[in-house]
């Protein structure tokens, strides 16, 4: 019973809420880059239109609620507009939780509608905007609280910190674990490493395989220290991820300068306020409209 009460004593413990808030604004605010991005190629009625109707849609079933409501012509672009709008109020802080939740769930619509498009990151996303729903980052860094003069939140509850953090985990030990199952070459040393293969990959990647198989064995390190970092990531529930975190950001960076995978990187990015949470607190300190009024930083 002791041991449950420290768990509980632990999970309600208040502590700095702009780290939240922050991954609120960035989180919202990739979803919306996103879907910018369809809208300035043209794709929006294209991607979410059904077969039938000319488009690439194909449902996952026949429960998609907003063919019954407004008819199937309509639904996609519908709830792309929908999650356009609510993304960016959520980003704004603008009637921010209601906008997270039908957000949420307009997203997830999208997904329904054209399934090959709704990626791993686009899930993540949705869990941690759903996350966020039940802590006080929309009650920081908002234009609510300049439009109803409200009063700035200070603090969260510890728990939705330990929640992300395992998650990370999850992700990236998974991606680790089921790259040594699947490929077992990601800890070999033939010049042809997977991560050579990948980058330089014509569907997906941006560099010349001729021209960097000169470099093989810094693609080879490149593999090694992918692995390492992967498996190594339960080093996040600790002291040193804020350090792990810097690892994952120049491996992120690399892959957006290297690949072309939508908003993959940049997504998981929006997520390391969870992880450099002190740091951000600390830096937000310095200046006198972000500083905070001396809440327990997350650790």
């Amino acid at each position: 019973m002791s041991v449950w009460t420290r768990w509980v004593e632990r999970c309600r413990r208040e502590v700095d809420v702009r780290p939240l808030s922050v991954l609120r604004i960035t989180v919202s605010m990739c979803v919306v880059l996103d879907l910018l991005r369809i809208l300035q190629v043209g794709m929006v009625k294209t991607l979410f239109t059904p077969y039938s109707l000319g488009g690439l849609s194909k449902t996952q079933d026949d429960a998609w609620w907003l063919d019954d409501l407004i008819g199937a012509a309509e639904a996609g672009p519908t709830a792309f507009w929908i999650t356009l709008v609510c993304m960016t109020c959520s980003a704004l802080g603008i009637a921010t939780r209601p906008a997270m939740f039908i957000g949420i769930f307009a997203y997830a619509q999208l997904g329904h509608g054209y399934p090959p498009g709704d990626r791993a990151i686009d899930r993540v996303l949705r869990i941690t905007l759903f996350l966020l729903l039940f802590t006080n980052a929309h009650k920081r860094f908002s234009l609510d609280n300049l439009i109803w003069k409200r009063v700035p939140a200070v603090t969260t509850p510890l728990w939705m910190y330990d929640v992300m953090k395992w998650l990370l985990v999850m992700i990236y030990m998974g991606a680790g674990i089921a790259k040594i199952a699947k490929q077992p070459g990601w800890l070999g040393n033939g010049r042809f490493s997977p991560l050579y293969r990948i980058v330089t990959d014509p569907l997906a990647g941006h560099l010349d395989a001729n021209y960097w198989i000169d470099f093989w064995p810094v693609f080879l390190a490149g593999s090694w220290f992918t692995i390492i970092w992967e498996i190594g990531a339960f080093v996040i529930l600790s002291r040193l991820g804020r350090w792990w975190a810097l690892g994952g950001a120049f491996m992120h960076l690399g892959i957006a300068m290297t690949m072309e995978l939508g908003m993959f990187s940049w997504g998981m990015l929006a997520l390391y306020p969870i992880l450099w949470a002190d740091w951000l607190c600390r830096g937000l300190d310095k200046h006198p409209k972000t500083a905070g009024s001396g809440a327990t930083l997350p650790g």
